[in-house]
Protein backbone atom coordinates (compact mmCIF):
# COMPACT_ATOMS: atom_id res chain seq x y z
CA UNK A 1 0.00 0.00 0.00
CA UNK A 2 1.46 3.79 -0.22
CA UNK A 3 -0.26 7.20 0.32
CA UNK A 4 -3.34 6.41 -1.87
CA UNK A 5 -6.75 7.70 -0.61
CA UNK A 6 -8.14 4.30 1.20
CA UNK A 7 -11.57 5.60 2.07
CA UNK A 8 -13.66 8.28 0.48
CA UNK A 9 -14.11 12.04 1.13
CA UNK A 10 -16.75 12.70 3.97
CA UNK A 11 -17.40 16.32 3.90
CA UNK A 12 -13.61 17.60 4.04
CA UNK A 13 -12.36 14.60 5.75
CA UNK A 14 -10.00 12.15 4.02
CA UNK A 15 -8.15 9.41 5.10
CA UNK A 16 -4.48 7.81 3.73
CA UNK A 17 -1.34 5.78 4.58
CA UNK A 18 0.97 8.22 6.26
CA UNK A 19 4.59 8.26 5.00
CA UNK A 20 7.79 10.75 5.76
CA UNK A 21 6.40 13.69 4.04
CA UNK A 22 3.64 13.65 6.83
CA UNK A 23 6.58 13.21 9.53
CA UNK A 24 6.18 16.85 10.57
CA UNK A 25 2.02 16.94 10.85
CA UNK A 26 2.19 13.86 13.07
CA UNK A 27 4.46 15.32 15.26
CA UNK A 28 2.11 18.49 15.55
CA UNK A 29 -0.41 16.40 16.37
CA UNK A 30 1.23 14.91 18.89
CA UNK A 31 1.82 18.00 20.59
CA UNK A 32 -1.94 18.89 20.51
CA UNK A 33 -3.67 15.47 20.66
CA UNK A 34 -6.02 13.93 23.65
CA UNK A 35 -3.72 10.64 23.75
CA UNK A 36 -5.50 7.15 24.72
CA UNK A 37 -2.28 6.53 26.96
CA UNK A 38 -2.97 9.82 28.63
CA UNK A 39 -0.18 9.97 31.49
CA UNK A 40 0.89 6.39 31.21
CA UNK A 41 3.84 7.09 28.99
CA UNK A 42 7.25 6.82 30.01
CA UNK A 43 9.46 10.02 29.97
CA UNK A 44 11.69 9.53 27.25
CA UNK A 45 8.23 8.86 24.40
CA UNK A 46 8.31 12.51 23.04
CA UNK A 47 12.46 11.96 22.51
CA UNK A 48 12.49 8.86 20.68
CA UNK A 49 8.93 9.73 19.12
CA UNK A 50 10.18 11.25 16.23
CA UNK A 51 12.99 8.56 15.30
CA UNK A 52 10.49 5.39 15.60
CA UNK A 53 8.12 7.22 12.80
CA UNK A 54 10.92 7.51 10.58
CA UNK A 55 12.48 4.19 10.81
CA UNK A 56 9.21 2.31 11.44
CA UNK A 57 5.58 3.77 11.07
CA UNK A 58 6.29 5.99 7.68
CA UNK A 59 9.33 4.11 5.56
CA UNK A 60 6.13 1.81 3.55
CA UNK A 61 7.42 -1.41 5.44
CA UNK A 62 4.96 -4.58 4.74
CA UNK A 63 4.09 -5.49 8.24
CA UNK A 64 3.60 -1.76 10.43
CA UNK A 65 1.54 1.38 9.24
CA UNK A 66 0.49 4.87 10.09
CA UNK A 67 -3.12 6.01 8.75
CA UNK A 68 -3.88 9.08 9.17
CA UNK A 69 -7.03 11.29 9.20
CA UNK A 70 -6.77 14.82 7.90
CA UNK A 71 -9.51 17.51 7.21
CA UNK A 72 -8.20 19.42 4.66
CA UNK A 73 -4.62 20.48 4.93
CA UNK A 74 -4.81 19.62 9.04
CA UNK A 75 -3.72 16.23 10.03
CA UNK A 76 -6.71 15.69 13.04
CA UNK A 77 -6.45 11.54 14.38
CA UNK A 78 -3.95 8.49 13.43
CA UNK A 79 -3.73 5.07 14.57
CA UNK A 80 -0.83 2.84 13.92
CA UNK A 81 -0.82 -0.70 12.95
CA UNK A 82 1.60 -3.47 13.42
CA UNK A 83 1.71 -6.99 12.48
CA UNK A 84 3.46 -9.63 14.45
CA UNK A 85 5.59 -12.25 12.68
CA UNK A 86 6.49 -14.16 16.50
CA UNK A 87 2.72 -13.78 16.93
CA UNK A 88 -0.77 -14.18 14.42
CA UNK A 89 -2.03 -11.11 16.52
CA UNK A 90 -1.61 -7.25 15.09
CA UNK A 91 -1.49 -4.53 17.70
CA UNK A 92 -2.61 -0.65 17.49
CA UNK A 93 -0.89 2.20 19.05
CA UNK A 94 -0.12 5.84 18.28
CA UNK A 95 -3.79 6.74 18.97
CA UNK A 96 -3.78 10.65 18.65
CA UNK A 97 -6.75 12.86 18.33
CA UNK A 98 -6.46 16.87 17.41
CA UNK A 99 -8.10 18.16 20.90
CA UNK A 100 -11.18 20.80 19.89
CA UNK A 101 -11.26 19.12 16.71
CA UNK A 102 -12.52 15.83 16.88
CA UNK A 103 -15.84 14.46 19.01
CA UNK A 104 -14.74 10.95 20.76
CA UNK A 105 -18.85 10.24 20.94
CA UNK A 106 -20.10 11.11 17.79
CA UNK A 107 -22.19 8.64 15.78
CA UNK A 108 -21.16 10.55 12.47
CA UNK A 109 -17.84 9.84 10.59
CA UNK A 110 -14.55 11.44 12.09
CA UNK A 111 -11.07 11.65 11.72
CA UNK A 112 -10.81 9.19 14.75
CA UNK A 113 -13.54 6.49 12.68
CA UNK A 114 -11.95 6.65 9.77
CA UNK A 115 -8.37 5.89 11.19
CA UNK A 116 -9.94 2.94 12.71
CA UNK A 117 -12.01 1.34 9.65
CA UNK A 118 -9.16 1.57 8.03
CA UNK A 119 -6.71 -0.17 10.20
CA UNK A 120 -9.44 -3.02 10.67
CA UNK A 121 -9.11 -3.05 6.66
CA UNK A 122 -5.56 -3.63 6.46
CA UNK A 123 -5.29 -6.23 9.49
CA UNK A 124 -7.91 -8.48 7.62
CA UNK A 125 -6.76 -7.93 4.24
CA UNK A 126 -3.49 -9.55 5.98
CA UNK A 127 -5.15 -12.57 7.43
CA UNK A 128 -4.85 -10.76 10.66
CA UNK A 129 -8.11 -10.80 12.78
CA UNK A 130 -7.26 -10.47 16.42
CA UNK A 131 -5.97 -7.11 17.51
CA UNK A 132 -4.62 -5.67 20.81
CA UNK A 133 -3.80 -2.38 22.05
CA UNK A 134 -2.57 -0.97 25.53
CA UNK A 135 -3.81 1.72 26.97
CA UNK A 136 -3.67 3.48 30.47
CA UNK A 137 -5.87 2.16 33.40
CA UNK A 138 -7.68 5.55 34.45
CA UNK A 139 -11.41 6.53 33.62
CA UNK A 140 -10.73 7.29 29.94
CA UNK A 141 -14.20 6.53 28.73
CA UNK A 142 -12.93 3.71 26.04
CA UNK A 143 -16.72 1.82 26.13
CA UNK A 144 -18.82 5.10 25.71
CA UNK A 145 -16.31 5.70 22.81
CA UNK A 146 -16.27 2.20 21.03
CA UNK A 147 -19.82 2.34 21.18
CA UNK A 148 -19.90 5.59 19.24
CA UNK A 149 -17.33 3.99 16.81
CA UNK A 150 -19.70 1.14 16.15
CA UNK A 151 -22.34 3.07 14.49
CA UNK A 152 -19.98 4.58 11.38
CA UNK A 153 -17.38 1.64 11.23
CA UNK A 154 -19.81 -1.26 9.92
CA UNK A 155 -16.32 -3.49 10.75
CA UNK A 156 -16.45 -2.79 14.18
CA UNK A 157 -19.31 -4.42 14.56
CA UNK A 158 -18.40 -7.88 13.73
CA UNK A 159 -15.70 -7.69 16.62
CA UNK A 160 -15.66 -8.71 19.77
CA UNK A 161 -13.77 -6.53 22.52
CA UNK A 162 -12.28 -7.84 25.70
CA UNK A 163 -9.95 -7.11 28.23
CA UNK A 164 -7.51 -9.90 28.22
CA UNK A 165 -5.35 -8.62 31.63
CA UNK A 166 -4.36 -5.77 34.26
CA UNK A 167 -0.52 -4.96 34.56
CA UNK A 168 -0.13 -3.22 37.92
CA UNK A 169 2.08 -0.15 37.88
CA UNK A 170 5.95 -0.92 37.22
CA UNK A 171 5.24 -4.82 37.04
CA UNK A 172 6.55 -7.05 34.18
CA UNK A 173 3.56 -9.21 33.08
CA UNK A 174 3.72 -13.13 32.58
CA UNK A 175 3.00 -13.33 28.74
CA UNK A 176 5.89 -12.94 26.29
CA UNK A 177 3.34 -11.32 24.05
CA UNK A 178 2.02 -8.53 26.24
CA UNK A 179 5.42 -7.72 27.44
CA UNK A 180 6.31 -7.18 24.04
CA UNK A 181 3.24 -4.72 23.50
CA UNK A 182 5.02 -2.77 26.48
CA UNK A 183 8.26 -2.12 24.71
CA UNK A 184 9.73 -4.40 26.79
CA UNK A 185 9.93 -1.89 29.45
CA UNK A 186 8.30 -1.82 32.93
CA UNK A 187 5.33 1.10 33.13
CA UNK A 188 5.03 4.04 35.86
CA UNK A 189 1.44 3.12 35.21
CA UNK A 190 -1.01 0.63 35.40
CA UNK A 191 -1.74 -0.75 32.03
CA UNK A 192 -4.82 -2.38 30.81
CA UNK A 193 -4.43 -4.69 27.82
CA UNK A 194 -7.57 -4.75 25.42
CA UNK A 195 -8.05 -7.41 22.41
CA UNK A 196 -10.50 -7.79 19.81
CA UNK A 197 -11.36 -10.51 17.80
CA UNK A 198 -13.18 -11.03 14.29
CA UNK A 199 -16.26 -13.13 15.80
CA UNK A 200 -16.44 -16.67 14.41
CA UNK A 201 -19.88 -15.82 12.26
CA UNK A 202 -18.01 -13.10 10.71
CA UNK A 203 -14.59 -15.34 10.00
CA UNK A 204 -16.91 -17.99 8.20
CA UNK A 205 -18.34 -14.96 5.67
CA UNK A 206 -14.73 -14.24 4.60
CA UNK A 207 -13.30 -15.56 1.24
CA UNK A 208 -11.28 -18.72 1.12
CA UNK A 209 -7.77 -18.46 0.53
Amino acid sequence: MDGSILAPKSNVLSVRRLDRGDLDAVVDLNAAQGDVMRHGKPDSYDASFRASLEAHYLGGKDRCALFGAYCGERLDACVSVYLWTTFPYYSTGNLKIRLGTTNLFSRAVTPLSLCVQTVLQFAESRGYLRGYMIRAADHWPVDRVVRSLERSVPELRRYHREIELRVPRGTKPAFPFVWSLMGQRCWDHELVVEAVSLSQAARSALPLT
